[in-house]
């Protein structure tokens, strides 16, 4: 950098203009690091959150970053500009464990301010090797810096140790400091004696805490504690007492976890209020509380609590867990869900299916699932045809045709695609389950009651034909080529791709078909399959007047190119598609990704001059990926694109390939880059290769 360039700098970075000053702040990376330290750290003062924000990101990237921690504890001490005090810490935290030494000898700073927020900045980082100078701080003459020690230990995770925490726990003469090594003990999942917590349990302030501690304990006479507090007065600490029950049994040995686990259950049952509160608690929990809620559901294995656990269920994140805790009802199950069905809704009755799933489920649970298949709602029967596929056998196949043979009675309001994607794939699934003669047996019906049906019941049928059909069924599948609806005749296709070589002759009938849906099908089928004349019939529908069927097409000679001797014929029709440009290109440029090497990536990079911003980033991709050092200067080059998008994807690649020769172009562009996404992936990219 020049005096020239130096002093527009600086007088940049003091600029009133919110966006100059930032992109100041980026340039700071062309000064020495002892220059442009103190000027980043005067920038996380900036007015502006932007210019506070690049600066951390700046000094969080700089290789020389150890150099920038005595400065920004500095900045902490300033007490008096909130705003940068706090830029202050989040660039601490970014310098990561270079930070680490400055940070440990600010913790024998006279300035309690400074200490606090040392330790808070350690405990963010979680350098182990800050573990000694932490446990000097649980010492600190300040309790909020002894509280704040004990939670920066619990943040440092396995292998700390617990003695001096335990110590704390026991007899800080501060509630506060007390509390914050009893919430770090359990976090560290360390046993705390029950001394201590038998003591806490009687403090209003350290009750929750200790209760939460008892889970760990592994005394005898915690399990006592527990079960008290799963009946103490205050709503708080019976619900601490029931995450300590779970954890507690989750802890101990198998033989102790049972024994432990009948306890509770017994306690429950004599105390029916539990299992109520439970499923009220349950119902009211937040999203973060919802799975420890379940599973004390089901450490109960109450059926007063299937109510709960269905209507839990239907949230996605704790469907699995919910579930799996109604399992544990066992033949309970049924009955409980048989009584609260009527009151279920329909998502909830949904749910209620897939719970019947499983090893568990057998008799009541099968005749259940069966009459979920006519529930109103397609929701519910869909529900029903999964769990039928995972618990029943290959009888109850007719209950599944049945309601395909519907398909063509329903109106298109009532039609569902998900109830005939759910009742198609029960239907091969316990076929193949259940063997040949459950195939057979499909099969049969499929002709039986689909195959004769109207146009929905027969592409029903020729979508089981695609997924389960044999050599045998040849004369089936080409009575589907020849039926009116395209889209039977487009899955005919699917079923053609399992008769192996009896499957020749239709697929030559489906390549000439009128529909550009049933021919673009054919593609992945003759690239897959290779039978003699393959390459001539993919240069064919390459060619093709329809742009859906040249698209398929060069999608399926990736999956042709993996031939040796197929290879060189693919790289030559997908270099006539990359010249068709549009979304054939795009799907020309996908092939050339996926079978890779640096013949497809010189193929690739005909695309580099297209007027298709799109091609050309797609092409870049491809570059980045197989390219390698011969192709890397295209890559620098497309850093000046006009195309925001192309710029960032060359960042990224330049970046991936660890192209340390690219960082002065890289760092040009940043200088006279304003659009923020590309500016990230400079700054990204720059971190990485600078690192």
């Amino acid at each position: 950098m020049n005096a020239a360039e130096h002093q527009s700098l600086l007088a940049q970075l003091a600029h009133a203009d919110d966006e100059l000053r930032r992109l100041a702040v980026a340039r700071t990376s062309l000064l020495p690091a002892d220059e442009a330290i103190p000027l980043l750290v005067e920038r996380l003062g900036d007015a502006s959150w932007r210019v506070r924000k690049a600066a951390v990101e700046r000094l969080g990237a700089l290789p020389e970053r150890a150099s920038a921690v005595g400065p920004l504890l500095g900045a902490i001490a300033d007490g008096g500009d909130a705003g940068r005090r706090n830029a202050a810490l989040e660039a601490l935290v970014a310098c990561g464990r270079l930070a680490v030494p400055g940070l440990v000898d600010a913790l024998a700073s006279p300035d309690v301010d400074v200490r606090k927020q040392a330790v808070d900045v350690l405990g963010t980082i979680g350098d182990a090797r800050a573990e000694a100078a932490l446990e000097r701080s649980l010492g600190d003459a300040d309790a909020n810096v002894r509280a704040a020690a004990a939670d920066a230990l619990a943040a440092l995770g396995g292998g700390v140790r617990t003695a001096a925490l335990q110590a704390h726990a026991a007899d800080d003469p501060e509630p506060l400091v007390r509390l914050a090594a009893l919430r770090s003990l359990v976090r560290l999942e360390a046993p705390v004696p029950f001394a201590t917590i038998e003591s806490a349990l009687a403090d209003p302030t350290l009750a929750a805490a200790a209760y939460a501690a008892l889970g760990q304990c592994g005394e005898p006479a915690a399990q006592g504690a527990i079960l008290k507090g799963l009946v103490a007065r205050r709503a708080s600490l019976r619900d601490a007492a029931s995450r300590a029950a779970t954890c507690g049994v989750a802890r101990a040995a198998a033989g102790e976890a049972e024994a432990l686990a009948e306890r509770v259950r017994e306690f429950a049952a004599a105390h029916g209020q539990i299992a109520e509160e439970a499923s009220e608690r349950l119902l009211a929990a937040s999203a973060q509380e919802r799975l420890e809620r379940i599973q004390f559901a089901a450490l109960l294995r109450a059926p007063e609590t299937a109510r709960a656990l269905i209507q839990a269920g239907t949230d996605a994140t704790v469907a699995a867990a919910a579930r799996a805790a109604l399992a544990r009802l066992g033949p309970a199950l049924t009955r409980a869900l048989g009584d609260a069905w009527p009151q279920l809704s329909a998502v909830e009755r949904a749910f209620a299916c897939s719970a019947l799933a499983g090893p568990h489920a057998a008799g009541t649970a099968e005749a259940m699932l069966r009459t979920a298949l006519l529930d109103a709602s397609a929701e519910v029967r869909a529900a029903a045809a999964r769990a039928i596929a995972e618990c029943a056998s290959a009888p109850v196949l007719g209950a599944l045709f049945s309601r395909l043979e519907h398909e063509d009675e329903r109106s298109a309001q009532d039609a569902a695609e998900d109830e005939t994607d759910a009742l198609i794939a029960a239907i091969v699934q316990l076929a193949e389950r259940d063997g040949s003669e459950a195939v057979d047996a499909a099969i049969e019906l499929i002709e039986a009651r689909l195959l004769r049906g109207g146009e929905r019941a027969r592409l029903a049928g020729a979508r089981l034909l695609a997924q389960l059909a044999r050599r045998a069924d040849a004369a089936r599948v080409q009575s589907l080529l020849s039926d009116a609806n395209a889209a039977v005749r487009r899955k005919a296709v699917d079923a053609i791709a399992r008769l192996g070589a009896s499957g020749e002759e239709l697929l030559h009938v489906a390549l000439a078909d009128e529909a550009p849906s049933v021919r673009a099908a054919c593609a992945a089928i003759v690239a897959q399959q290779g039978a003699p004349g393959a390459d001539e019939d993919l240069a064919t529908l390459a060619q093709d007047r329809d742009e859906r069927v040249r698209v398929a097409t060069m999608s399926a000679l990736a999956l042709r190119a993996q031939l040796p001797d197929a290879r060189e014929h693919c790289f030559g029709l997908l270099l006539a598609g990359l010249r068709g440009g549009g979304v054939e290109a795009l799907a020309a440029l996908g092939s050339l990704q996926r079978i890779g090497g640096p013949e497809a990536a010189a193929i690739a990079a005909r695309a580099l001059h297209s007027s298709e911003p799109e091609l050309v980033e797609r092409a870049a991709a491809c570059i980045g990926a197989h390219g390698g050092a011969a192709l890397r200067g295209e890559l620098i080059e497309l850093l000046a694109h006009s195309a925001w998008p192309v710029r960032a994807r060359a960042a990224r690649e330049l970046a991936s390939q660890r192209a340390a020769a690219a960082v002065p172009k890289l760092h040009e562009r940043l200088a006279v880059e304003r659009d923020e996404f590309v500016r990230d992936a400079l700054l990204a990219a720059l971190a990485s290769l600078e690192a």
